[in-house]
């Protein structure tokens, strides 16, 4: 009777062990996209103007520099702190 318990108790702790790592890869999988979406994610930039472009000799690659105007600074979003 022993033997079957002892086996019982074995394919619960296998079991539990599957369940466990499944649950922790899946958390794991959560994490690397948010970590991706935060930082890597091109799509999350703001668009912009583009002002200049330039190509690599070989053509390989091409850099655009974007003038992202979020409306920040601009004068008529300042309070007048001067009454």
């Amino acid at each position: 009777m022993d033997d079957d318990a002892a086996h019982e108790i074995k394919k619960v702790k296998r079991k539990v062990g599957i369940f466990l790592s499944v649950i922790g890869l899946f958390i794991l999988s959560l994490i690397g996209y948010g970590i991706h979406w935060a930082f890597f994610d091109m799509e999350r930039l703001p668009k912009g103007t583009v002002l200049a472009e330039q190509v690599s000799p070989d053509g390989t690659y091409t850099v655009r520099a974007y003038l992202s105007d979020m409306g920040a600074t601009r004068l008529e979003n300042k309070r007048d702190h001067s009454r």
